[in-house]
């Protein structure tokens, strides 16, 4: 089985790399929510002058936390399927992402199975394990006989959301909280 996986918000916090650097940066925080989890990084107070710089920033891809259970997760699942890193990083941080794969999961990293690309749903597999709907979404419709599994957060809880997957692959996709209990289904 081919399996394609996100990696911010899947493997790896990127919300805590965004508010670490946020908070260097001088960002305010937030009244309205939690302070460690947030719906948008576009509710944040000082969201428009940072964002820019926060997003240039190496280092939000650099000291990018993997989730516990990740790396047993994902070496169990590379023992038994074909395992592709599917990101949608900008290019000018592909070779601070690919030292943090070589670092984190060089058990696929080596074996070169790393897809760098904003358009997801031109790649065939046969599951698709991601946080952002309108990534999956697409994919669900180019892949008819797939299967999609959505890591749950704030940012991705709406009846919008949840009508755009289900008019894409309706009995096709589930909602996991993380992704290891996606790899657990596998």
């Amino acid at each position: 089985m081919r399996i394609l996986i996100d990696v911010d918000g899947v493997l790896g916090d990127w919300q805590r790399s965004y508010l670490t650097l946020y908070r260097e940066l001088g960002g305010r925080k937030p009244r309205s929510w939690a302070w460690k989890r947030f719906r948008s990084h576009e509710d944040l107070p000082d969201f428009k002058q940072l964002d820019p710089h926060i997003w240039r920033s190496r280092s939000l891809f650099e000291d990018l936390e993997v989730y516990p259970g990740v790396r047993p997760a994902l070496y169990r699942l590379n023992q038994k399927h074909s395992v592709y890193f599917a990101t949608a990083l900008p290019p000018e941080h592909h070779k601070v992402r690919d030292k943090w794969f070589e670092e984190n999961f060089p058990f696929i990293y080596r074996q070169r199975q790393v897809i760098y690309s904003n358009a997801k749903w031109i790649l065939k597999a046969d599951v698709h394990i991601e946080d952002q709907p309108q990534r999956l979404a697409p994919w669900l419709a180019k892949n008819p006989e797939g299967r999609g599994y959505l890591v749950n957060h704030l940012w991705n809880r709406s009846k919008h959301y949840e009508d755009m997957l289900n008019s894409a692959g309706e009995g096709r996709w589930e909602r996991v909280n993380s992704f290891t209990e996606a790899a657990e289904a596998l």
